[in-house]
């Protein structure tokens, strides 16, 4: 009884932030997203203007504990920090109190799975030396599962179907099919057909 007392309670918070963020975000803000994205708590969306931020179909964001009780320790905060910045999200893509903070550019492919607390950000926010802090593109191919508390960091292109392991700092590129894990992330195995 308890299950479908919570369950119930899951899908009609669903529906209210869906709607919610439809509006508020993507009507009133210029967030664009797409059809059948389901929002499951509160996102938060922090466009510069001028940037760009694009999340295509059927894509789920989970920020409320309920909705997934790995251990999630935020909500979900998607945010440019340039007007020439542009975080673009594919198709069918999943994300449970990631943050994506972006100032050139990110791109996040279709079917990519993000754990809890997962952090990717294109900048290095500020420079030891007083310059600007150094900025490098995103890219995170089609059908990549990054573990629960992983970090990606500037400059980093994770290839087609590859693992990233949980709490993993990811601080170079990494090849299709491949896993990698560890802090700095580093190769384990090859991903079979077989895996």
């Amino acid at each position: 009884m308890l299950y479908y007392l919570i369950k119930t309670k899951i899908k009609i918070r669903q529906i209210i932030f869906t709607y919610w963020i439809y509006f508020f975000y993507s009507f009133l803000n210029g967030i664009q997203i797409k059809r059948k994205c389901k929002f499951y708590g509160n996102t938060k969306f922090l466009k510069f203007p001028g940037s760009i931020i694009a999340i295509n179909s059927n894509c789920r964001f989970r920020s409320d504990l309920l909705s997934n009780t790995f251990g999630l320790y935020r909500i979900n905060l998607i945010s440019t920090l340039s007007p020439n910045a542009s975080i673009v999200i594919g198709e069918n893509s999943g994300f449970s109190g990631t943050a994506i903070s972006c100032a050139k550019s990110i791109k996040i492919g279709r079917n990519v799975l993000c754990g809890a607390n997962v952090t990717i950000t294109d900048t290095d926010w500020h420079s030891l030396d007083g310059m600007e802090p150094k900025t490098e593109d995103i890219k995170i191919e089609d059908n990549v599962w990054i573990g629960a508390n992983a970090i990606i960091l500037k400059g980093v292109k994770i290839g087609k179907g590859a693992v990233i392991g949980a709490g993993s700092v990811v601080a170079k590129s990494i090849p299709s099919m491949e896993v990698w894990a560890g802090n700095p992330a580093v190769f384990i195995k090859k991903i079979s057909n077989n895996d």
